[in-house]
């Protein structure tokens, strides 16, 4: 047997939910769908939505040298770093576009489209990691141009 054969392949799916390479199986199809619900409740200002969807005791990381850079335990300090984000930009819209599924993992690549307090628009690449326990959000790891994003806070 090879030995790439022992080892399960991710499914990749683009922002419509397709995969060139096999069919999704209903679970990732569904946990993509989440998430993506998810991604709209963010834009939409719908943090409750968010918010209920971590496990009690979430660890959330958000990337060192931006301006949320850290980690947060519990929904409660997730929450109190999402009221930050409308008092620090005019607009924080994150949209997804690829989803790699691996068991209780997922991985977003996508862009955050944000409009500083002084006007200037700027699309900021990320990768967001997501671990998942029982459909429940228990760890969230973000990857972003932390130059871009500070540029856009100070600016």
């Amino acid at each position: 047997m090879a030995p790439d054969t022992l080892v399960p392949k991710p499914v990749v799916v683009d922002s419509e939910g397709s995969s060139p390479e096999r069919p999704m199986a209903s679970k990732h199809s569904r946990t993509v769908e989440e998430l993506e619900q998810l991604y709209t409740a963010f834009n939409k200002g719908d943090i409750e939505t968010v918010v209920n969807a971590m496990t009690d005791d979430i660890t959330w990381i958000e990337a060192e040298g931006e301006p949320y850079g850290g980690t947060y335990r519990g929904p409660n300090e997730v929450l109190q770093m999402f009221k930050r984000i409308p008092e620090d930009f005019d607009h924080y819209a994150v949209t997804p576009s690829r989803f790699i599924v691996e068991d209780d993992i997922v991985v977003v690549e996508g862009s955050s489209d944000v409009t500083s307090k002084d006007g200037v628009d700027y699309e900021i690449p990320f990768a967001h990691v997501w671990r998942l326990d029982d459909d429940k959000i228990h760890e969230f790891r973000q990857y972003t141009d932390t130059v871009l994003l500070q540029e856009a806070f100070k600016s």
